[in-house]
């Protein structure tokens, strides 16, 4: 475990590594936002509108039911935590397969290997040898 700061509220925090996401924020920052943007849905639901940033909760110029956020970078930051929260709770599915290691038979006596061997034999190139058959 490493220490890193919150990039919204500045305090330290203790990182655990392969948490689902980059994470720049304390967990409690992370729950904060997380329980605003569920009360922030509740409100538009019953026709009102959230007039304080869930990040930052400074007031919300021009607001409407759509704005969550006070800036593009109060905007990002609600994204990260979406798609961190996201992240963890929908792990990754391995894409890579086990693959069946192809079984190569030493011995396959295909037309190609009959003709390879019998222009070695000759002491001839497989492309000399097939020519000399054509003919």
């Amino acid at each position: 475990m490493t220490k890193k700061v919150c990039s919204i509220c500045g305090k330290e925090y203790e990182f655990v590594p392969h948490t689902g996401g980059h994470v720049i924020f304390c967990n409690a920052c992370v729950k904060r936002v997380l329980d605003q943007l569920n009360k922030h849905e509740e409100i538009v639901k019953n026709g009102g509108m959230f007039t304080h940033c869930v990040v930052c909760g400074k007031p919300i110029k021009n607001p409407n039911p759509q704005r969550k956020a006070c800036s593009s970078r109060c905007g990002e930051t609600i994204g990260k935590i979406r798609r961190t929260e996201y992240g963890r709770q929908h792990p990754r599915k391995s894409t890579q397969t086990k693959k069946k290691p192809i079984k190569k038979d030493l011995h396959d006596n295909s037309r190609l290997d009959e003709k390879a061997r019998a222009a070695n034999k000759m002491g001839l190139s497989y492309g000399e040898y097939v020519a000399l058959m054509r003919r």
